[in-house]
């Protein structure tokens, strides 16, 4: 194993380093906190992984590409793109009490009881100062996933601002 390790590490010219990486923090909709590394791949492509924190948690990885003036991007990424409440009203008819009372506490507490979509998705980013260089990122993303409480496949959209360092 350790031999199969240094013929890896020799074949490669680069050397990773901290410097090649790029931490992003920042806040937004329908996840309250979102942390995300990113690489450079070529002059105007990134490669990134975040994890997005809210009432339910999810990651996601994607892929962005540069397409005026290094600020403006578009993604593809995969994995969490949003969340989904229960349907509050799954039963139309009740035969009891419990039922009536069940569909009434999951509309009341709906935005608690969200769970993660998983799935694909699409994204715009603008980065005031280009990519993978410091300072503040706004982005928006729309996606398409499934949870435990979808039958079928949900939409969901979200906006981010973040701040990479």
């Amino acid at each position: 194993m350790r031999i199969t390790l240094l013929l890896l590490l020799t074949l490669f010219q680069n050397q990773v380093s901290a410097k090649d990486f790029d931490l992003s923090l920042g806040f937004g909709t329908p996840y309250f906190l979102l942390t995300e590394v990113s690489t450079v791949i070529s002059d105007d492509y990134r490669a990134y992984v975040n994890y997005k924190m809210g009432l339910d948690n999810g990651v996601s990885i994607g892929l962005e590409k540069a397409i005026i003036n290094n600020s403006h991007l578009i993604g593809l990424f995969a994995g969490a793109v949003g969340t989904q409440a229960p349907d509050c009203y799954e039963n139309e008819t009740y035969t009891d009490f419990d039922g009536a009372l069940s569909d009434v506490v999951k509309c009341a507490f709906g935005v608690i009881a969200q769970k993660t979509l998983n799935g694909v998705g699409v994204s715009y980013s603008y980065a005031n100062n280009g990519i993978n260089n410091s300072g503040f990122i706004i982005k928006f993303d729309v996606g398409t996933g499934t949870n435990s409480y979808t039958d079928g496949y949900q939409s969901s959209a979200g906006i981010a601002l973040m701040y990479s360092f």
